[in-house]
Protein backbone atom coordinates (compact mmCIF):
# COMPACT_ATOMS: atom_id res chain seq x y z
CA UNK A 1 0.00 0.00 0.00
CA UNK A 2 1.22 3.69 -0.86
CA UNK A 3 0.83 6.40 1.62
CA UNK A 4 -0.32 9.86 0.21
CA UNK A 5 3.47 11.72 0.79
CA UNK A 6 4.49 8.64 -1.92
CA UNK A 7 2.61 9.77 -5.10
CA UNK A 8 1.08 13.01 -6.54
CA UNK A 9 -1.94 14.48 -7.69
CA UNK A 10 -2.04 16.53 -10.69
CA UNK A 11 -4.16 19.10 -11.40
CA UNK A 12 -6.21 16.92 -14.26
CA UNK A 13 -6.78 14.29 -11.65
CA UNK A 14 -4.26 11.98 -12.66
CA UNK A 15 -1.84 10.10 -9.93
CA UNK A 16 1.80 9.59 -10.43
CA UNK A 17 4.02 7.42 -7.62
CA UNK A 18 7.40 9.64 -6.47
CA UNK A 19 10.75 7.87 -6.71
CA UNK A 20 11.79 5.98 -3.63
CA UNK A 21 14.87 7.33 -1.32
CA UNK A 22 16.61 4.27 -3.11
CA UNK A 23 16.57 4.95 -6.14
CA UNK A 24 13.76 2.71 -6.90
CA UNK A 25 10.70 3.37 -8.56
CA UNK A 26 11.95 5.86 -10.84
CA UNK A 27 10.11 5.52 -14.30
CA UNK A 28 11.71 5.20 -17.77
CA UNK A 29 11.01 8.73 -19.23
CA UNK A 30 12.98 10.59 -15.98
CA UNK A 31 15.23 8.73 -16.39
CA UNK A 32 16.02 9.32 -20.39
CA UNK A 33 14.88 13.17 -19.75
CA UNK A 34 17.22 13.43 -16.60
CA UNK A 35 20.54 12.62 -19.35
CA UNK A 36 18.75 14.70 -22.32
CA UNK A 37 18.56 17.46 -19.89
CA UNK A 38 22.17 17.35 -18.17
CA UNK A 39 23.71 16.82 -21.72
CA UNK A 40 21.97 19.85 -22.56
CA UNK A 41 23.11 22.06 -19.71
CA UNK A 42 26.87 20.94 -20.15
CA UNK A 43 26.49 22.10 -23.91
CA UNK A 44 25.32 25.66 -22.72
CA UNK A 45 27.85 25.82 -20.37
CA UNK A 46 30.72 25.25 -22.79
CA UNK A 47 28.90 27.50 -24.75
CA UNK A 48 29.30 30.45 -22.32
CA UNK A 49 33.17 30.07 -22.12
CA UNK A 50 34.04 29.37 -26.04
CA UNK A 51 35.15 32.32 -27.97
CA UNK A 52 35.78 30.46 -31.47
CA UNK A 53 32.45 31.33 -33.70
CA UNK A 54 32.74 27.98 -35.03
CA UNK A 55 32.50 26.16 -32.24
CA UNK A 56 29.82 28.19 -30.72
CA UNK A 57 27.55 27.53 -33.60
CA UNK A 58 28.60 23.72 -33.11
CA UNK A 59 27.34 24.35 -29.46
CA UNK A 60 24.41 26.05 -29.84
CA UNK A 61 23.06 23.71 -32.28
CA UNK A 62 24.25 20.62 -29.92
CA UNK A 63 21.95 22.94 -27.46
CA UNK A 64 18.81 22.99 -29.56
CA UNK A 65 18.96 20.20 -30.70
CA UNK A 66 19.07 18.57 -27.02
CA UNK A 67 16.09 21.06 -26.24
CA UNK A 68 13.96 19.30 -28.95
CA UNK A 69 14.74 16.42 -28.29
CA UNK A 70 13.48 16.61 -24.77
CA UNK A 71 10.36 18.45 -25.63
CA UNK A 72 9.66 15.67 -28.27
CA UNK A 73 9.44 13.33 -25.25
CA UNK A 74 5.91 15.66 -24.61
CA UNK A 75 5.00 15.76 -28.06
CA UNK A 76 5.11 11.88 -28.53
CA UNK A 77 2.90 11.58 -25.25
CA UNK A 78 0.50 14.10 -26.48
CA UNK A 79 -0.29 12.41 -29.57
CA UNK A 80 -3.49 9.81 -29.88
CA UNK A 81 -1.32 7.83 -32.23
CA UNK A 82 2.51 7.18 -32.27
CA UNK A 83 5.15 4.97 -30.55
CA UNK A 84 3.89 5.61 -26.45
CA UNK A 85 0.64 7.33 -26.40
CA UNK A 86 0.08 8.96 -23.06
CA UNK A 87 -2.74 11.32 -22.46
CA UNK A 88 -2.15 11.48 -18.99
CA UNK A 89 1.62 12.32 -18.86
CA UNK A 90 1.00 15.26 -21.54
CA UNK A 91 -2.16 16.64 -20.01
CA UNK A 92 -0.64 16.61 -16.49
CA UNK A 93 2.86 18.35 -17.67
CA UNK A 94 1.03 21.03 -19.25
CA UNK A 95 -1.18 22.01 -15.89
CA UNK A 96 1.72 21.37 -13.50
CA UNK A 97 3.84 24.04 -15.94
CA UNK A 98 0.80 26.24 -15.55
CA UNK A 99 1.13 25.56 -11.91
CA UNK A 100 4.39 26.34 -11.36
CA UNK A 101 4.39 29.62 -13.69
CA UNK A 102 1.83 30.75 -11.23
CA UNK A 103 3.79 29.30 -7.75
CA UNK A 104 7.25 31.06 -9.43
CA UNK A 105 5.18 34.37 -9.97
CA UNK A 106 4.18 34.29 -5.92
CA UNK A 107 6.91 33.17 -4.96
CA UNK A 108 8.77 36.41 -6.28
CA UNK A 109 6.45 39.01 -5.46
CA UNK A 110 5.30 37.68 -2.00
CA UNK A 111 9.45 37.88 -1.02
CA UNK A 112 11.13 40.73 -3.26
CA UNK A 113 8.78 44.00 -1.86
CA UNK A 114 9.73 47.07 -0.04
CA UNK A 115 8.23 45.44 3.15
CA UNK A 116 10.67 43.26 3.10
CA UNK A 117 13.85 45.41 2.89
CA UNK A 118 14.52 45.85 -0.92
CA UNK A 119 14.64 49.07 -2.90
CA UNK A 120 11.66 48.13 -5.23
CA UNK A 121 8.26 45.78 -5.59
CA UNK A 122 8.59 43.00 -8.22
CA UNK A 123 6.53 42.62 -10.73
CA UNK A 124 6.01 39.37 -12.84
CA UNK A 125 5.71 41.22 -16.34
CA UNK A 126 5.73 37.97 -18.61
CA UNK A 127 5.69 34.25 -18.20
CA UNK A 128 5.26 31.03 -20.94
CA UNK A 129 5.71 27.67 -20.91
CA UNK A 130 9.43 27.40 -19.19
CA UNK A 131 10.18 31.25 -18.47
CA UNK A 132 9.22 34.48 -16.25
CA UNK A 133 10.35 37.51 -16.61
CA UNK A 134 10.47 39.51 -13.69
CA UNK A 135 10.92 43.67 -13.44
CA UNK A 136 12.78 44.25 -10.23
CA UNK A 137 13.49 47.86 -10.59
CA UNK A 138 17.36 47.66 -10.46
CA UNK A 139 18.99 50.66 -12.07
CA UNK A 140 22.54 48.92 -13.15
CA UNK A 141 23.08 45.67 -14.82
CA UNK A 142 25.57 44.16 -12.12
CA UNK A 143 22.58 44.77 -9.44
CA UNK A 144 20.08 43.25 -12.09
CA UNK A 145 22.06 40.03 -12.99
CA UNK A 146 22.53 39.34 -9.27
CA UNK A 147 19.37 39.65 -8.20
CA UNK A 148 18.45 37.24 -10.86
CA UNK A 149 20.44 34.50 -9.81
CA UNK A 150 19.70 35.52 -6.29
CA UNK A 151 15.74 34.98 -7.29
CA UNK A 152 16.40 31.35 -9.55
CA UNK A 153 17.87 29.86 -6.43
CA UNK A 154 15.34 31.12 -3.87
CA UNK A 155 12.68 29.56 -6.38
CA UNK A 156 14.08 26.59 -7.16
CA UNK A 157 14.60 25.72 -3.49
CA UNK A 158 11.09 25.98 -3.46
CA UNK A 159 10.47 22.93 -6.30
CA UNK A 160 11.25 19.43 -6.16
CA UNK A 161 14.21 17.90 -7.55
CA UNK A 162 15.30 17.92 -10.65
CA UNK A 163 13.06 21.33 -11.15
CA UNK A 164 15.72 24.23 -11.42
CA UNK A 165 14.93 27.77 -12.07
CA UNK A 166 18.05 28.83 -13.68
CA UNK A 167 19.10 32.64 -14.17
CA UNK A 168 19.70 33.34 -17.90
CA UNK A 169 19.53 36.93 -19.24
CA UNK A 170 18.77 40.00 -18.75
CA UNK A 171 16.10 42.08 -20.90
CA UNK A 172 17.33 46.13 -21.28
CA UNK A 173 15.23 48.11 -22.32
CA UNK A 174 12.39 45.54 -23.04
CA UNK A 175 9.58 45.97 -25.84
CA UNK A 176 6.61 43.67 -24.61
CA UNK A 177 3.64 44.07 -27.48
CA UNK A 178 1.98 41.06 -27.18
CA UNK A 179 1.73 37.34 -25.76
CA UNK A 180 4.81 35.43 -27.33
CA UNK A 181 5.17 38.75 -29.46
CA UNK A 182 8.59 41.05 -27.86
CA UNK A 183 11.97 41.94 -28.19
CA UNK A 184 14.70 43.49 -25.86
CA UNK A 185 18.60 43.92 -25.86
CA UNK A 186 19.99 40.38 -24.87
CA UNK A 187 22.29 40.63 -21.96
CA UNK A 188 24.37 37.49 -20.05
CA UNK A 189 27.40 40.03 -19.50
CA UNK A 190 27.74 43.22 -18.29
CA UNK A 191 30.13 44.89 -20.73
CA UNK A 192 28.14 44.73 -24.09
CA UNK A 193 24.67 43.59 -25.32
CA UNK A 194 24.82 40.01 -26.57
CA UNK A 195 21.87 40.53 -29.63
CA UNK A 196 18.85 42.31 -30.24
CA UNK A 197 16.67 38.75 -29.31
CA UNK A 198 13.24 39.07 -30.86
CA UNK A 199 10.23 36.61 -30.89
CA UNK A 200 7.14 36.72 -32.28
CA UNK A 201 7.61 39.48 -34.62
CA UNK A 202 8.13 40.48 -38.37
CA UNK A 203 11.98 40.25 -38.27
CA UNK A 204 11.73 36.29 -37.86
CA UNK A 205 8.61 35.15 -40.19
CA UNK A 206 9.15 34.34 -43.42
CA UNK A 207 5.98 35.05 -44.84
CA UNK A 208 6.43 38.80 -44.44
CA UNK A 209 7.84 40.90 -47.13
CA UNK A 210 11.92 41.95 -46.96
CA UNK A 211 10.62 45.52 -47.07
CA UNK A 212 8.77 45.20 -43.70
CA UNK A 213 11.50 42.68 -42.21
CA UNK A 214 13.99 45.61 -43.28
CA UNK A 215 11.08 48.22 -41.80
CA UNK A 216 11.08 46.52 -38.44
CA UNK A 217 14.86 45.87 -38.23
CA UNK A 218 15.80 49.37 -38.59
CA UNK A 219 13.22 50.80 -36.05
CA UNK A 220 14.12 48.24 -33.50
CA UNK A 221 17.94 49.16 -33.77
CA UNK A 222 17.11 52.55 -33.15
CA UNK A 223 14.77 52.35 -30.15
CA UNK A 224 16.58 49.80 -28.55
CA UNK A 225 20.31 50.62 -29.48
CA UNK A 226 20.27 54.33 -30.51
CA UNK A 227 17.83 55.19 -28.19
CA UNK A 228 16.77 57.57 -30.79
CA UNK A 229 12.44 57.29 -30.42
CA UNK A 230 11.93 60.51 -33.02
CA UNK A 231 14.98 58.83 -35.51
CA UNK A 232 12.70 55.84 -35.40
CA UNK A 233 9.51 57.60 -36.09
CA UNK A 234 11.34 59.46 -38.94
CA UNK A 235 12.64 56.84 -40.72
CA UNK A 236 9.39 54.83 -40.87
CA UNK A 237 7.93 57.83 -42.05
CA UNK A 238 10.14 58.17 -44.76
CA UNK A 239 9.61 54.27 -45.51
CA UNK A 240 5.86 55.15 -46.26
CA UNK A 241 6.74 58.10 -48.15
CA UNK A 242 9.05 56.28 -50.32
CA UNK A 243 6.43 53.11 -50.43
CA UNK A 244 3.38 55.55 -51.83
CA UNK A 245 5.34 57.21 -54.17
CA UNK A 246 6.74 53.35 -55.76
CA UNK A 247 10.14 53.93 -54.77
CA UNK A 248 10.67 51.09 -53.64
CA UNK A 249 12.47 48.42 -55.80
CA UNK A 250 9.69 45.21 -56.27
CA UNK A 251 12.10 42.86 -55.03
CA UNK A 252 11.63 44.03 -51.82
CA UNK A 253 8.18 43.73 -52.06
CA UNK A 254 7.96 39.82 -52.72
CA UNK A 255 5.71 37.39 -50.54
CA UNK A 256 6.28 33.95 -50.11
CA UNK A 257 4.22 31.50 -48.45
CA UNK A 258 4.23 27.21 -48.55
CA UNK A 259 2.29 24.97 -50.54
CA UNK A 260 0.90 22.91 -47.18
CA UNK A 261 -1.08 20.45 -48.45
CA UNK A 262 -2.29 19.39 -52.54
CA UNK A 263 -3.74 22.61 -53.95
CA UNK A 264 -7.10 20.83 -54.99
CA UNK A 265 -7.95 20.19 -51.53
CA UNK A 266 -7.87 24.12 -50.32
CA UNK A 267 -11.20 25.01 -49.78
CA UNK A 268 -10.53 29.07 -49.52
CA UNK A 269 -9.36 31.36 -51.96
CA UNK A 270 -5.83 32.27 -51.33
CA UNK A 271 -3.45 34.59 -53.36
CA UNK A 272 -0.24 31.56 -53.48
CA UNK A 273 -2.81 28.68 -53.87
CA UNK A 274 -4.70 30.73 -57.23
CA UNK A 275 -0.64 31.62 -58.47
CA UNK A 276 0.04 28.32 -58.40
CA UNK A 277 -3.06 27.19 -60.63
CA UNK A 278 -1.92 30.33 -62.81
CA UNK A 279 1.92 29.16 -63.38
CA UNK A 280 0.93 25.71 -64.21
CA UNK A 281 -1.61 26.80 -66.77
CA UNK A 282 1.39 29.33 -67.66
CA UNK A 283 4.23 27.04 -67.77
CA UNK A 284 3.06 23.49 -67.35
CA UNK A 285 4.74 23.34 -63.50
CA UNK A 286 2.52 22.53 -60.98
CA UNK A 287 4.54 23.79 -57.53
CA UNK A 288 4.11 21.32 -55.29
CA UNK A 289 3.47 20.48 -51.60
CA UNK A 290 6.22 21.81 -49.85
CA UNK A 291 7.23 24.43 -51.78
CA UNK A 292 7.47 27.92 -51.38
CA UNK A 293 5.19 30.23 -54.10
CA UNK A 294 6.65 33.93 -54.56
CA UNK A 295 4.06 36.80 -55.74
CA UNK A 296 3.13 40.06 -54.92
CA UNK A 297 0.38 41.84 -54.55
CA UNK A 298 -0.65 44.03 -57.98
CA UNK A 299 -3.17 46.70 -58.72
CA UNK A 300 -6.43 44.60 -60.45
CA UNK A 301 -9.39 47.18 -59.72
CA UNK A 302 -10.92 48.66 -56.45
CA UNK A 303 -12.94 45.70 -55.79
CA UNK A 304 -10.80 43.29 -56.20
CA UNK A 305 -9.54 40.44 -53.87
CA UNK A 306 -6.16 40.18 -52.67
CA UNK A 307 -6.12 36.45 -54.43
CA UNK A 308 -7.15 37.82 -57.06
CA UNK A 309 -4.30 40.74 -56.97
CA UNK A 310 -1.40 38.05 -56.41
CA UNK A 311 0.96 37.80 -59.25
CA UNK A 312 4.74 35.89 -60.50
CA UNK A 313 6.85 39.37 -59.36
CA UNK A 314 8.71 37.92 -62.63
CA UNK A 315 5.35 38.16 -65.10
CA UNK A 316 4.57 42.09 -63.07
CA UNK A 317 8.16 43.10 -63.98
CA UNK A 318 8.44 42.39 -67.60
CA UNK A 319 4.62 43.25 -68.26
CA UNK A 320 5.24 46.48 -66.16
CA UNK A 321 2.58 45.88 -63.35
CA UNK A 322 1.47 48.41 -60.98
CA UNK A 323 2.35 47.55 -57.46
CA UNK A 324 -0.78 47.80 -54.74
CA UNK A 325 0.88 49.97 -52.04
CA UNK A 326 -2.04 50.24 -50.11
CA UNK A 327 -2.08 47.03 -49.40
CA UNK A 328 1.39 46.57 -48.69
CA UNK A 329 0.77 49.99 -46.10
CA UNK A 330 -2.59 48.37 -44.34
CA UNK A 331 -2.21 44.60 -44.85
CA UNK A 332 1.77 44.14 -44.94
CA UNK A 333 3.22 47.10 -43.04
CA UNK A 334 0.54 48.97 -40.68
CA UNK A 335 0.15 46.26 -37.90
CA UNK A 336 3.75 45.63 -37.37
CA UNK A 337 4.20 49.46 -36.70
CA UNK A 338 1.07 49.65 -34.43
CA UNK A 339 2.64 46.58 -32.37
CA UNK A 340 6.01 48.01 -32.37
CA UNK A 341 5.54 51.98 -31.48
CA UNK A 342 2.27 51.24 -29.29
CA UNK A 343 4.56 50.74 -26.05
CA UNK A 344 7.01 53.57 -27.31
CA UNK A 345 4.34 56.22 -27.83
CA UNK A 346 0.97 55.31 -26.57
CA UNK A 347 -2.36 54.36 -28.45
CA UNK A 348 -3.40 57.94 -29.19
CA UNK A 349 -0.33 58.76 -30.48
CA UNK A 350 0.84 56.58 -32.82
CA UNK A 351 -1.63 56.97 -35.46
CA UNK A 352 0.64 60.15 -36.46
CA UNK A 353 2.45 57.29 -38.46
CA UNK A 354 0.13 56.74 -41.31
CA UNK A 355 -1.61 60.41 -41.40
CA UNK A 356 0.23 63.31 -42.45
CA UNK A 357 2.45 65.04 -45.30
CA UNK A 358 4.41 62.02 -46.00
CA UNK A 359 0.99 60.32 -46.93
CA UNK A 360 0.12 62.99 -49.39
CA UNK A 361 2.31 62.34 -52.09
CA UNK A 362 0.85 59.22 -53.96
CA UNK A 363 3.02 57.88 -57.48
CA UNK A 364 1.44 55.52 -59.56
CA UNK A 365 4.13 54.10 -62.74
CA UNK A 366 3.21 55.31 -65.86
CA UNK A 367 2.22 52.16 -68.09
CA UNK A 368 4.77 51.82 -70.59
CA UNK A 369 4.00 50.33 -74.59
CA UNK A 370 4.59 46.97 -73.56
CA UNK A 371 1.77 47.26 -71.06
CA UNK A 372 -1.07 48.67 -73.84
CA UNK A 373 -1.98 44.94 -75.53
CA UNK A 374 -5.87 43.56 -75.98
CA UNK A 375 -8.64 45.25 -77.50
CA UNK A 376 -8.21 48.76 -76.27
CA UNK A 377 -4.68 49.23 -77.10
CA UNK A 378 -4.73 49.07 -81.57
CA UNK A 379 -6.59 52.51 -80.71
CA UNK A 380 -4.01 54.38 -79.09
CA UNK A 381 -0.22 55.25 -79.96
CA UNK A 382 2.25 55.84 -77.57
CA UNK A 383 3.50 59.69 -77.46
CA UNK A 384 6.86 60.75 -77.17
CA UNK A 385 7.96 63.38 -74.82
CA UNK A 386 10.41 65.76 -73.90
CA UNK A 387 13.26 64.28 -71.73
CA UNK A 388 13.91 67.90 -70.13
CA UNK A 389 10.39 69.02 -69.76
CA UNK A 390 7.98 66.07 -70.42
CA UNK A 391 5.98 68.25 -72.83
CA UNK A 392 4.42 66.28 -76.09
CA UNK A 393 6.75 66.12 -78.92
CA UNK A 394 4.59 66.71 -82.21
CA UNK A 395 3.30 63.34 -83.84
CA UNK A 396 5.62 64.51 -87.12
CA UNK A 397 8.32 64.28 -84.96
CA UNK A 398 7.26 61.58 -82.72
CA UNK A 399 6.91 59.20 -86.03
CA UNK A 400 10.41 59.44 -86.68
CA UNK A 401 11.23 57.55 -83.15
CA UNK A 402 12.38 54.04 -83.16
CA UNK A 403 9.47 51.90 -81.45
CA UNK A 404 11.32 48.84 -81.11
CA UNK A 405 14.29 49.12 -79.55
CA UNK A 406 14.71 45.69 -77.17
CA UNK A 407 17.96 44.10 -76.33
CA UNK A 408 19.04 40.90 -76.15
CA UNK A 409 19.65 39.73 -72.72
CA UNK A 410 23.28 38.52 -71.47
CA UNK A 411 23.88 34.99 -70.24
CA UNK A 412 21.64 34.88 -66.47
CA UNK A 413 19.39 37.00 -67.27
CA UNK A 414 15.22 36.77 -68.56
CA UNK A 415 15.57 36.95 -72.65
CA UNK A 416 12.98 39.41 -74.33
CA UNK A 417 11.95 39.56 -77.97
CA UNK A 418 13.68 41.34 -80.29
CA UNK A 419 13.01 43.46 -83.17
CA UNK A 420 14.16 42.81 -86.53
CA UNK A 421 16.76 45.02 -86.45
CA UNK A 422 18.30 44.13 -83.53
CA UNK A 423 20.51 41.22 -83.54
CA UNK A 424 23.31 42.28 -80.77
CA UNK A 425 24.74 39.64 -78.69
CA UNK A 426 24.78 42.49 -75.51
CA UNK A 427 23.25 45.15 -74.17
CA UNK A 428 24.67 47.89 -76.18
CA UNK A 429 22.29 48.63 -79.75
CA UNK A 430 24.18 48.68 -82.95
CA UNK A 431 25.33 51.86 -84.43
CA UNK A 432 23.43 50.89 -87.63
CA UNK A 433 20.09 50.83 -85.71
CA UNK A 434 20.49 55.12 -86.26
CA UNK A 435 17.59 56.91 -86.34
CA UNK A 436 16.70 60.70 -86.43
CA UNK A 437 14.84 62.01 -83.98
CA UNK A 438 14.91 64.55 -81.13
CA UNK A 439 14.81 64.06 -77.28
CA UNK A 440 13.85 67.49 -76.23
CA UNK A 441 11.46 70.04 -77.25
CA UNK A 442 12.45 73.06 -79.78
CA UNK A 443 12.14 75.57 -76.69
CA UNK A 444 14.01 73.58 -73.96
CA UNK A 445 16.47 73.56 -77.27
CA UNK A 446 16.00 77.43 -77.68
CA UNK A 447 16.85 77.83 -73.64
CA UNK A 448 19.96 76.13 -73.89
CA UNK A 449 18.71 72.64 -71.60
CA UNK A 450 19.67 70.23 -73.97
CA UNK A 451 23.46 69.95 -73.10
CA UNK A 452 22.32 69.63 -69.49
CA UNK A 453 20.06 67.17 -70.67
CA UNK A 454 22.31 65.26 -72.35
CA UNK A 455 24.76 64.83 -69.71
CA UNK A 456 22.26 63.69 -67.22
CA UNK A 457 21.36 60.47 -69.55
CA UNK A 458 24.90 60.03 -70.09
CA UNK A 459 25.39 59.72 -66.39
CA UNK A 460 22.62 57.52 -65.78
CA UNK A 461 23.41 55.19 -68.19
CA UNK A 462 26.68 55.66 -66.69
CA UNK A 463 25.35 54.17 -63.32
CA UNK A 464 23.01 52.37 -64.89
CA UNK A 465 26.01 50.03 -66.62
CA UNK A 466 27.65 49.85 -63.18
CA UNK A 467 25.27 48.54 -61.20
CA UNK A 468 24.19 45.85 -63.97
CA UNK A 469 27.85 45.08 -63.95
CA UNK A 470 27.91 44.66 -60.39
CA UNK A 471 24.81 42.67 -60.21
CA UNK A 472 25.76 40.51 -63.00
CA UNK A 473 29.33 39.61 -61.47
CA UNK A 474 28.23 38.80 -58.08
CA UNK A 475 25.49 36.36 -59.67
CA UNK A 476 28.65 35.02 -61.93
CA UNK A 477 30.60 34.61 -58.56
CA UNK A 478 27.66 33.01 -56.60
CA UNK A 479 27.06 30.08 -59.54
CA UNK A 480 31.13 30.02 -60.59
CA UNK A 481 30.14 30.24 -63.88
CA UNK A 482 32.50 33.34 -65.42
CA UNK A 483 32.38 33.03 -68.89
CA UNK A 484 29.51 30.29 -69.29
CA UNK A 485 25.31 30.87 -69.41
CA UNK A 486 24.15 30.02 -66.03
CA UNK A 487 20.34 29.44 -64.85
CA UNK A 488 19.67 30.77 -60.87
CA UNK A 489 16.28 29.39 -59.43
CA UNK A 490 17.21 30.70 -55.92
CA UNK A 491 14.11 32.99 -55.44
CA UNK A 492 14.84 33.31 -52.14
CA UNK A 493 17.92 35.72 -53.38
CA UNK A 494 17.50 39.29 -52.63
CA UNK A 495 19.15 40.03 -56.50
CA UNK A 496 16.80 37.29 -58.05
CA UNK A 497 14.15 39.89 -59.08
CA UNK A 498 16.88 42.86 -58.58
CA UNK A 499 19.07 41.84 -61.46
CA UNK A 500 15.70 41.89 -63.85
CA UNK A 501 15.07 45.39 -62.91
CA UNK A 502 18.37 46.71 -63.10
CA UNK A 503 18.56 45.35 -67.04
CA UNK A 504 15.45 47.03 -67.68
CA UNK A 505 16.59 50.16 -66.11
CA UNK A 506 19.93 49.92 -68.38
CA UNK A 507 17.82 49.14 -71.30
CA UNK A 508 15.19 51.92 -70.90
CA UNK A 509 18.60 54.43 -70.26
CA UNK A 510 20.12 52.93 -73.86
CA UNK A 511 16.66 53.87 -75.01
CA UNK A 512 16.78 57.63 -73.65
CA UNK A 513 20.42 57.70 -75.20
CA UNK A 514 19.53 56.72 -78.88
CA UNK A 515 16.81 59.48 -79.02
CA UNK A 516 19.67 61.89 -78.97
CA UNK A 517 20.77 60.61 -82.04
CA UNK A 518 24.63 60.38 -83.68
CA UNK A 519 26.93 60.76 -82.67
CA UNK A 520 26.05 60.05 -79.19
CA UNK A 521 23.85 56.85 -79.96
CA UNK A 522 25.08 53.74 -78.72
Amino acid sequence: SLSPSDYTRTPTGNYFIHKGSDGSREGILPEILKGVLAARKRAKDELKLEKDPFNQAVLNGRQLALKIVANSVYGFTGAQVGKLPCLEISQSVTAIGREMIDRTKNYVEERYTKANGFDNDAIVVYGDTDSVMVKFGMTDLPSAMERGKEAAAYVTSKFNDPVKLEFEKVYWPYLLMSKKRYAGLYWTRTDKFDKIDTKGIETVRRDNCAFVRSVIDTCLQKILVEREIEGAKDFAKQMISDLLQNKMDMSFLVISKQITRPIESYTNAQPHVELAKKLEQRTGIKPQMGERVFYVITERGKDARAYEKAEDPQFAMEQGLSIDTNYYLSQQLEKPLLRLFTPVMGSGSVGELFKGAHTRVVRKPSQSAMTMKGTMGRFFSVGVNCICCHTPIRSSVQNKVQKTNIIQSPPGFAQHPQSPQSQSSDLSPSPSQAFKSQAVCDECKIQGKEGYTLMDTLDTVRRCEQEFSRVLSQCQRCQSQLHRPFECSSKDCTLFYYKNKVKIDLEDAYKCLNRFGPPYQM
